[in-house]
């Protein structure tokens, strides 16, 4: 998929974060054991507008595979691979997520906002959410320095273009 279209690769990554952040560390629930971002319940979520796509090619993929892979497990190694093909670094990766059905779906609010009118409110807002995973200011701020990566689409954030002159490599930029 990736050689086909290096764009999709920002798109594997996000789909990862989207699936892992509603995990809450009060609750010890969700996150990416489970693979439920592919199900309409959560996929409908505001904020996982767009995704609907990536997760169509993810299934072409589980279909020929389910006896071998979990879909929560395909979903974190897509990312893994995704960010080796833009030259970031290797990470370990680690199969044994077992699937759940869609009832066991996140509620919807468990992702954050981008923007609520202000500084203020909108950073409060990210402290409570990524809070909950178990975040600290310094983490959060690395978690934004990811949102670098790809590009907007106007399906899902209303906006177009590159977020930096290089979208699809993992660096600094």
């Amino acid at each position: 998929m990736i050689e086909e279209d290096k764009n999709i690769a920002p798109t594997l990554i996000r789909l990862a974060w989207h699936s892992s952040g509603t995990y809450s560390i009060h609750s010890h629930s969700h996150g990416s054991c489970g693979g439920t971002i592919r199900y309409k319940t959560e996929l409908n979520h505001g904020a996982n507008a767009g995704l609907a796509q990536v997760i169509d090619k993810l299934n072409n993929i589980y279909n020929k595979h389910k006896n071998e892979i979990s879909f929560a497990d395909l979903i974190t190694l897509s990312a893994v691979v995704a960010i080796r093909e833009m030259n970031g670094p290797v990470i370990e990766w680690r199969y044994g997520r077992k699937d759940k059905q869609e009832v066991d779906t996140p509620p919807e609010g468990r992702l954050p906002n981008a923007d609520l009118g202000g500084h203020r409110k909108t950073n409060d807002h990210l402290r409570d959410v990524f809070g909950k995973m178990g975040f600290d200011d310094r983490e959060i701020v690395v978690l934004a320095g990811a949102h670098g990566m790809g590009r907007c689409h106007s399906n899902a954030s209303g906006y177009e273009g590159p977020w930096t002159p290089t979208p699809t490599t993992f660096n600094n930029s």
